[in-house]
């Protein structure tokens, strides 16, 4: 590592810092105030030409100051493309807000979803509420199941219970039945 006139490099007992003075961490990449740039660090492939060819991982943060967000990339030729940003492909899991991940991907807290959610055949959505199983989305063989295993199952398009199945298997219908 070289310090250039816009750079600046530090060794302080086997931490290495760019553009600070005392690295807190084996690496630490600071942003030059009045940067104009938010690009932290790019990783690319060995055929990566700028806006030409080859894939590229870049590390963004959304302000050179303040409290700001920070951002993964995953682009192709040569950044001009968005390209797919792959967790953990071999194995293993991910949590989001948690150190133990449970499942696959394990999020700890509220998640919103843009676009579809899919449910594979013979696969499950469990419902749970403080840690209890309150319900399931279930299919299979080309079926959809509901399952309450301790309570109602009720249905309310708009909003409006049109239909009631309680734990007796009674079904109450609001409205007219055709």
């Amino acid at each position: 590592i070289s310090a250039g006139q816009s750079a600046q490099a530090s060794f302080f007992g086997g931490n290495v810092g760019i553009g600070v003075a005392t690295p807190l961490t084996r690496l630490q990449v600071q942003m030059v105030t009045g940067s104009t740039t938010f690009e932290i660090a790019r990783f690319t492939t060995s055929d990566f030409v700028n806006a030409t060819s080859g894939s590229a991982l870049k590390i963004i943060s959304g302000a050179a100051t303040g409290n700001t967000y920070s951002e993964l990339q995953a682009l192709s030729a040569g950044t001009t493309a968005w390209n797919n940003l792959i967790i953990n492909s071999g194995g293993g899991r991910v949590g989001i807000g948690t150190t133990s991940p449970a499942t696959t991907l394990d999020v700890n807290g509220a998640a919103t979803f843009g676009g579809a959610v899919t449910i594979n055949s013979g696969t499950q959505l469990s419902l749970h509420e403080s840690g209890v199983l309150k319900g399931r989305i279930q299919t299979a063989a080309g079926v959809l199941y509901l399952d309450a295993p301790s309570g109602n199952v009720i249905l309310r398009p708009g909003g409006v219970a049109v239909l009631t199945l309680d734990t007796g298997l009674a079904a109450t219908f609001a409205g007219a039945v055709t």
